[in-house]
């Protein structure tokens, strides 16, 4: 299983520090997005921020549907999710490892259609 950060876009008028992460996965074992997280020592793990309002990523880069099943994704996709308090310094952990969190940058006109909404 490999995955990819592909880039970190900050959330312009978010209430609260909130990204939108982009990731490229290719899992040959179910992939469940919701294990995506990064530890906190401060608290506790059942406590710890998960991917929000996730979409897959189109093969062209542009924004598609919702997945139907998240926990239990296969093969190769990209996927774009909201992730609230990220701390670039810090990786993410993933169902294929630990990744490095990119800094951040510009969103691309291509996943303007994903528009945040708080949770």
């Amino acid at each position: 299983m490999k995955a990819h950060l592909l880039g970190v876009y900050p959330v312009v008028g978010s209430p609260e520090p909130c990204h939108l992460l982009e990731l490229e996965v290719d899992a040959e074992a179910p992939f469940d997005v919701a294990r995506i997280t990064q530890a906190d020592a401060a608290a506790p793990p059942n406590t710890w921020q998960v991917p929000y309002d996730e979409h897959l990523v189109n093969e062209d880069g542009t924004l598609g549907k919702r997945p139907e099943h998240p926990e239990a994704m296969l093969g190769r996709f990209r996927l774009a999710f909201f992730f609230h308090y990220l701390r670039v310094r810090d990786p993410l952990l993933t169902p294929a490892g630990l990744l490095q969190v990119p800094e951040p940058s510009q969103r691309p006109t291509r996943l303007a259609s994903l528009e945040y909404e708080q949770p």
